[in-house]
C-alpha cells in the first residue's frame, strides 16, 4: 500500500483548563459482579485481589471491574499481578507522572489489551526492551515519537497485507514479521503503555470516500494526540498521511465516525470490522477532534465549551442546549456530548467576551435555564441535570382566567377543600364535608376546577405512597411486583408524553430466559425518530409462570402502572399504548380489551385471545391490531386469531363507524421474526376518546369495575352494559347487571336541560346537578384526569338515583 504523507494541522482542544477529575466508582460492587461471571476462574481473580500490594489495589480492582467476560474466565493471577506491578513501576518512574491524571493511567496505561487480540504477556518484556530508548525524554509525546521510529525495526515487523490476520497480538505480529495497521497499532499502544505513556487504539471503520478502514494510535500529553503506527513523522505527533481524510469523518455515522478504545465501559462499542460479532470492546467517539479546524478568533471573542453532567462527579449527558443572546437570538442549538465521546471533547461556541447569554438546557421534560457572562479566561461551562426542573405539559398550565378564579375566594375554598380530601387516606375521604354552595363552580369554572383537583391529587396521599415504586422503576399490586425499564425518545409533546407499554415473550420458562426476553424487549421495538417523542416502557412479567402476563392480577397491576406515570411521568392520559409479542402478546390480548378505555391503541404479535371472542365487544372505540404468521399454528394461535377476526367482522358489519380492529395475517411467517418492529410509528397518531357517545362493556373480571363513563359496583360474570348519550338522552341496556352507575359531565350532557333516561325500555326524566365530591371521588377511583366526572347517576331496574 502506497503511503501519502500530508502536512495537516488538526485543532486539538487543550485539556489544561478542563476538569480531569473522574468520579469514584463503587469498585466493590463492580468487582463482585465480575466475579460472578468468572465461572471456574474465580479463584484466580480472588488470588490476584488478595495478593496485590495495597498501593496497587485500585488498579487491580479497575481491571477486574471492567474486564471482558472472556478474560474473566481465562486470565491467571500471575498474569494480572505482573501486569499491574510493571504498569505502576513504569508510571512511577516516568518524569511525566504528575502530569498524567490517575483516570488516564487506569484506563490507558494499566490495561493489558487494546481490542480483541490474543492476550500476550508483553508488559515486562516491552518495559525492559523499550524503557532504555526513552530514558532522556521528558514528555509522553517525545517518547511516543521516538518509540514509533525505533521499535518496529527492532522487532523486525513491517506493514503487509499478507499478514496472517488483522487483529494480531504483539507476539503474533513479531512471529509473522508483518502486520496490518491494526496489528501495528496494537504494538505501538503496548510499547507506550509499557513505559508509562497513556495510549489507546483509534480508527475508523470506513473512510467517507469508502476507500477502506484504518487504525492508528492516540497518546495523552496535556490532551490527546495522534500518530500512525510504524509511520513516524520525525519528532512530531499530530501529523499523518490520513489527517486530511480524517477531517472528512462524520461523527453521527456509525461507519464514518472516528473512535478511540476505552477499557472502562462506555455506552458504545468499537466497530471491529474484522469481527463484527464482538461488542465488548468499548469506545468513545472522537470525530470532532479530527474534523475541527483551528480558528483564529476575532479580538474580543472567546471560544467557550459546554458539558452537562448527571450530577456533580457524574457522567456526561447528551442534552439539547441552546445559547441565546440578550435580545433573544439563538446563536447555537445542538446537543452536548455524552460518555461516547472523548472526555475533553465538548461542543464549542464562539461568543463575545463580557456579553450576557442565556443557556437553555432540555432533556425530555427536564428544563434548566442559566445566565452566563463569559470572560477571557472562561473556557468550560458545566451544568448539572439534578438542578433541572421538570417541565409540566402545556395542557396542565393555567390560562389567565383560570388563575384569576383560583385566586378568588371561591377558588381558594375549593383548593383548600380538595387538598384536604386528597391528603386523606382513601378510607377516610368519606368523612370530608363538601359545601353544596361550591358545586355550581364544577360546571361554570370546570376547566379551572379540574386543574385544581388534579393538582391536589398529584400532591396527595396517592403521590406519597406510589412515588417510591416509580423511583425504583417497578409497579406493585398486592404481592405482585413488575420491574420495568423506561427510556425517552424525542421531546415531550405539548400535552405530555405518549407512553408505550411493551411486554416480553417467554412465560413458563426459567427466570433467566424471561429476564433475557425482557432485555430483548427493551430494544425490540425500534426508536421512531419520525414522531415527536414518547416514553418506551419495557415491563417485566411479575413472575415466571405460564400465564404471567394474562392472569387477573395483571389488570390492577397495569392500572397502577398507568396511575404512576400520570402522577409522576408527565404522561398524556389519552396517549397510553399497549403492545406485546408472544407471551407479552397474550398479555395485550387479555389486558387490552378488558381495559380498552385506558388505551389509545393496542397491538398484539404472535399471540391469540385466551378468553374467547366476546371480549372484542369492548373494542368499539379503541384501535386494536393483532398480527400472526401463516405457520404459527402452535396452541391454536392462527385458528384462534381467524376465529376472532370472523367474530369482529360480524360486529363491524352491523355497526357504523366503530370497532377499528384489524387482523394482520402474515403469509410465510412463523412464530418469530414478524415485521412489527416499527409498530410504534403506526400506533402513535391514535388518541383515546375517554367519553365516546356510545360504550359497549362486557365485564368479565371483578378487578375492573369502571369502563369509560360506566361503573358497575359488582363486575364480572359476563355482565354486559350498552350505553349511549346524545342530545341529553341516555339509553342503557344491561344484561345480568343489578346496578349500573353512569358518570356524566358537560362533555356528554347539557346541565341546563333535563336528562331523558331509558333503562331496558323504562323511561325517566331527571334534572342533573354537578358535585365537587363526585369529581373528587371519580378521580380517586382511577387516577385519570380525563375520568373526572361531575355527576353519578345510579341505575337500578326499579329506579333511577342521582348522587
Amino acid at each position: 500500500m502506497q503511503k501519502r504523507f500530508l502536512l495537516c494541522t488538526v485543532f486539538l482542544l487543550s485539556s489544561a483548563f478542563l476538569d480531569s477529575k473522574v468520579h469514584a466508582d463503587d469498585y466493590n460492587a463492580l468487582v463482585q459482579s465480575a466475579l460472578k461471571k468468572s465461572g471456574e476462574n474465580r479463584q484466580q481473580l480472588q488470588t490476584a485481589l488478595e495478593n496485590v500490594p495495597s498501593q496497587q489495589r485500585e488498579g487491580m480492582q479497575f481491571l477486574i471491574a471492567y474486564m471482558p467476560v472472556r478474560d474473566l474466565k481465562k486470565l491467571t493471577a500471575k498474569y494480572l499481578l505482573e501486569n499491574v506491578a510493571v504498569a505502576y513501576k513504569a508510571w512511577n518512574e516516568s518524569p511525566w507522572k504528575n502530569r498524567i491524571p490517575k483516570a488516564e493511567f487506569l484506563n490507558n496505561v494499566l490495561p493489558y489489551a487494546s481490542i480483541n487480540e490474543r492476550r500476550d504477556n508483553w508488559r515486562k518484556d516491552f518495559y525492559e526492551k523499550f524503557s532504555p530508548l526513552i530514558k532522556n525524554v521528558k514528555s509522553p509525546a517525545e517518547a511516543t515519537a521516538l518509540l514509533n521510529q525505533k521499535i518496529f525495526p527492532m522487532l523486525k515487523v513491517r506493514y503487509s497485507t499478507k499478514r496472517p490476520k488483522a487483529d494480531q497480538s504483539p507476539y503474533e505480529s513479531i512471529d509473522a514479521g508483518m502486520a496490518s495497521c491494526t496489528g501495528l497499532s496494537v504494538i505501538l499502544v503496548d510499547a507506550c503503555r509499557a513505559v508509562g505513556v497513556p495510549a489507546r487504539f483509534a480508527g475508523t471503520p470506513l473512510w467517507t470516500n469508502k476507500s477502506g478502514n484504518h487504525s492508528w494510535v492516540e497518546i495523552y500529553d496535556n490532551g490527546w494526540h495522534f500518530t500512525g503506527a510504524a509511520e513516524p513523522t520525525g519528532n512530531d505527533v499530530d501529523r499523518a498521511w490520513f489527517a486530511g481524510r480524517a477531517s472528512t469523518a462524520k461523527r453521527n455515522h456509525r461507519l464514518h465516525a472516528i473512535y478511540a478504545t476505552s477499557y472502562r465501559k462506555t455506552p458504545i462499542s468499537f466497530p471491529l470490522v474484522w469481527d463484527r460479532r464482538l461488542n465488548d470492546v468499548y469506545a468513545i467517539n472522537v470525530t470532532d477532534r479530527y474534523t475541527r479546524k483551528k480558528k483564529i478568533l476575532p479580538a474580543g471573542s472567546v471560544a467557550i465549551m459546554f458539558r452537562v453532567l448527571e450530577e456533580k462527579g457524574g457522567e456526561r449527558k447528551s442534552v439539547q442546549l441552546q445559547l441565546i443572546t440578550g435580545n433573544g437570538k439563538v446563536i447555537f442549538d445542538g446537543k452536548t456530548n455524552d460518555e461516547r465521546f472523548d472526555a475533553n471533547d465538548h461542543i464549542t461556541v464562539e461568543v463575545k467576551q463580557g456579553n450576557k447569554y442565556r443557556v437553555q438546557i432540555s432533556l425530555g421534560d427536564l428544563s434548566l435555564v442559566k445566565e452566563i457572562e463569559p470572560k477571557k479566561n472562561d473556557r468550560l461551562f458545566t451544568f448539572y441535570l439534578n438542578d433541572a426542573k421538570s417541565r409540566k405539559p402545556k395542557s396542565d398550565s393555567a390560562a389567565p382566567e383560570e388563575t384569576a378564579f383560583r385566586n378568588s375566594n371561591p377558588g381558594k375554598s375549593i383548593l383548600e377543600l380538595v387538598t384536604k380530601y386528597f391528603d386523606s387516606a382513601p378510607e377516610k375521604r368519606g368523612e370530608i364535608a363538601f359545601s353544596s354552595q361550591l358545586d355550581k363552580f364544577a360546571i361554570s369554572k370546570s376547566s379551572a376546577v379540574r386543574k385544581m383537583i388534579w393538582e391536589a391529587y398529584t400532591q396527595g396521599f396517592e403521590s406519597k405512597h406510589l412515588k417510591a415504586d416509580f423511583q425504583a422503576n417497578k409497579v406493585t399490586y398486592g404481592k405482585m411486583t413488575s420491574p420495568y425499564v423506561v427510556k425517552k425518545v424525542g421531546k415531550m409533546p405539548k400535552n405530555g408524553w405518549p407512553l408505550f407499554i411493551a411486554m416480553h415473550g417467554g412465560g413458563g420458562v426459567p427466570k433467566r430466559i424471561n429476564d433475557s426476553q425482557w432485555r430483548q424487549m427493551q430494544i425490540y421495538y425500534r426508536d421512531q425518530k419520525s414522531v415527536e417523542g414518547y416514553l418506551y416502557l419495557a415491563l417485566r412479567a411479575p413472575n415466571d409462570v405460564w400465564n404471567g402476563f394474562y392472569a387477573p392480577y395483571n389488570l390492577p397491576l397495569t392500572a397502577n402502572l398507568i396511575r404512576q406515570f400520570l402522577l409522576f411521568g408527565h404522561v398524556d392520559s389519552d396517549k397510553v399504548f399497549l403492545m406485546g409479542y408472544s407471551h407479552g402478546g397474550y398479555g395485550a390480548f387479555y389486558i387490552g380489551p378488558q381495559m380498552a378505555d385506558r388505551f389509545a391503541a393496542i397491538h398484539v404479535s404472535a399471540a391469540a385471545p385466551s378468553t374467547g371472542n366476546e371480549i372484542g365487544k369492548n373494542l368499539r372505540n379503541t384501535r386494536f391490531t393483532y398480527m400472526v404468521g401463516e405457520k404459527d399454528t402452535r396452541y391454536g394461535r392462527l385458528s384462534r386469531c381467524k376465529s376472532f377476526d370472523k367474530y369482529m367482522t360480524t360486529i363491524k358489519t352491523n355497526t357504523k363507524d366503530a370497532y377499528p380492529v384489524k387482523f394482520e395475517y402474515k403469509a410465510g411467517y412463523g412464530h418469530g421474526g414478524l415485521p412489527d418492529r416499527d409498530k410504534i410509528s403506526e400506533m402513535y397518531p391514535f388518541t383515546r376518546n375517554p367519553v365516546p357517545n356510545k360504550v359497549v362493556w362486557l365485564t368479565t373480571r371483578g378487578e375492573v369495575n369502571s369502563f369509560n363513563w360506566l361503573h358497575v359496583p359488582h363486575p364480572g360474570g359476563g355482565k354486559e352494559v350498552t350505553a349511549s348519550c346524545r342530545n341529553n338522552q341516555l339509553v342503557v341496556k344491561s344484561k345480568k347487571t343489578e346496578e349500573v352507575h353512569v358518570l356524566l359531565d358537560e362533555r356528554l350532557v347539557d346541565y341546563s336541560k333535563p336528562l331523558l333516561i331509558e333503562l331496558n325500555g323504562k323511561k325517566l326524566e331527571k334534572k342533573l346537578k354537578p358535585s365537587l365530591q363526585t369529581m373528587c371521588e371519580t378521580l380517586s377511583e382511577r387516577g385519570d384526569p380525563k375520568f373526572i366526572f361531575a355527576t353519578r347517576v345510579v341505575l337500578k331496574p326499579e329506579f333511577v338515583k342521582e348522587k
